[in-house]
């Protein structure tokens, strides 16, 4: 009897059951903005104000949060049914997250002009329906 077999696989299968079950959350957080962002996508546009008139520290959030994300899905690939696109998927959201950090110290103005670009036609496509 090898019980330093037995108790990794005991500690794996829970440790997959609590990485699923995050990554189900982290995913109906992802959901609900992405629906919050068809039906109201003007307050996708406020929030966004909101991280580029903190700064910098706004992408730093924004680049935590990916990478967080993406790193729950990779922890949570080897119990799901495509690991394999998991982690790819995950591996993508970490750079995403690394970009977006990396951009934060130099994209501040170009960005805020962005959003204001997108608020206003946004603000100009609401008013026409």
């Amino acid at each position: 009897m090898d019980l330093g077999h037995e108790l990794p696989n005991i500690y794996s299968s829970k440790m997959h059951w609590a990485a699923r079950a995050v990554a189900f959350r982290c995913g109906l957080c992802i959901s609900a903005v992405g629906i919050a962002g068809i039906v109201l996508p003007a307050a996708l546009v406020w929030i966004a104000r909101r991280f580029v008139t903190s700064g910098a520290s706004g992408f730093y959030v924004v680049a935590t949060i990916r990478i967080a994300f993406g790193l729950i899905l990779i922890s949570a690939a080897s119990a799901s049914r495509a690991p394999k696109g998991l982690r790819v998927l995950g591996g993508v959201i970490v750079m995403l997250g690394v970009v977006t950090a990396l951009a934060g110290s130099v994209a501040v103005e170009p960005s805020r002009a962005a959003i204001r670009l997108v608020g206003a036609a946004i603000k100009r496509d609401c008013a026409a329906h």
